[in-house]
């Protein structure tokens, strides 16, 4: 039988999710299946790659100690909105809504550049990782939402793709194999599947499953700081409340059969913009997701077989 780690999406409150994973993985928990959405696709390929990368070195593989470098990560390369994705200037977006060829507010070179040197330039350490991982991204043009795993020649354009925020990113061109090479567009995959909870139950082999949401359990509390004059939180928070009852829904689908699903989610919403936040913002963000996980796993003991 086997553990499964599910990493919702959620932008850049994925800090949150990266000190939750600390607790998790330092509580003992090992995961063997790792199923993530928007940022929480790119947490997971951390892990992933990061594990493969110790076993092809022949060191001794620790998950505690990955669960360091991914906080790591974030504090060393997420440390202000520029870093993730920059505001286009007022002329582009008027010549591309003058041209019908919207690109989204931002440019996400930063990020789609971090991804590329960290995980593909060199991507054999996938081949030793000892779990396996599926990241999930929309096609909108059929309105699905398709996985892929890093053994996929097209893995980097779902990883990006995933963690492309409709409106505010631009859509990823992902050519279809079954299709001749037609290119269809993808986004950000929490738009349908907030959570990747229906894919992780579709493998039998899963049977302890530890679920890390960035998403509240009390949406509806009167937002602070929440500036609705600005596109970006308008966006943001739009998405936010349109995915709120399929987040819900994710987690009761799991939570029916398997009671004993640790989930894990901050009680109130994360205030942390994409637009504009600091490295303080970050670490603070960590830190509530390493105390929210620490309630959750109060009584839990993942060694016992």
């Amino acid at each position: 039988m086997a553990n499964a780690l599910i990493l919702s999406g959620g932008s850049i409150r994925g800090a949150f999710q990266a000190g939750a994973i600390r607790e998790v993985l330092k509580s003992g928990f090992k995961p063997d299946n790792i199923y993530g959405i928007s940022v929480g696709s790119l947490n997971g390929t951390f892990l992933t790659y990061q594990a493969g990368k110790k076993i092809k070195a022949h060191q001794n593989l620790d998950w505690a100690q990955i669960s360091d470098e991914l906080i790591n990560f974030w504090k060393q390369n997420i440390k202000k909105s520029d870093d993730v994705a920059v505001k286009r200037k007022v002329a582009e977006l008027v010549g591309d809504i003058v041209n019908t060829s919207f690109r989204g507010l931002t440019s996400t070179d930063p990020i789609k550049n971090l991804i590329h040197n960290l995980f593909f330039k060199d991507k054999t350490p996938f081949q030793f990782a000892p779990n396996e991982l599926t990241v999930g991204a929309v096609n909108m043009m059929t309105g699905g939402i398709e996985y892929a795993n890093p053994a996929s020649d097209l893995f980097e354009h779902y990883l990006v793709a995933s963690t492309a925020i409709p409106l505010l990113m631009p859509i990823v061109s992902i050519p279809s194999p079954d299709d001749n090479g037609k290119i269809y567009p993808f986004t950000d995959g929490g738009i349908r599947e907030v959570a990747p909870t229906r894919i992780a139950m579709g493998n039998p082999g899963n049977d302890k499953f530890v679920c890390i949401c960035c998403q509240p359990t009390n949406l509806m509390l009167e937002k602070e700081n929440f500036d609705y004059h600005s596109i970006f939180q308008m966006v943001e928070r739009t998405l936010d409340i349109l995915v709120d009852e399929v987040v819900e829904n994710d987690i009761f689908r799991l939570t029916s059969k398997f009671p004993e699903t640790v989930v894990i989610r901050p009680e109130v919403p994360i205030p942390l913009q994409l637009e504009s936040f600091t490295s303080a913002d970050i670490a603070s963000t960590i830190e509530l997701g390493a105390e929210q996980a620490k309630k959750a796993l109060q009584g839990v003991n993942f060694n016992i077989v």
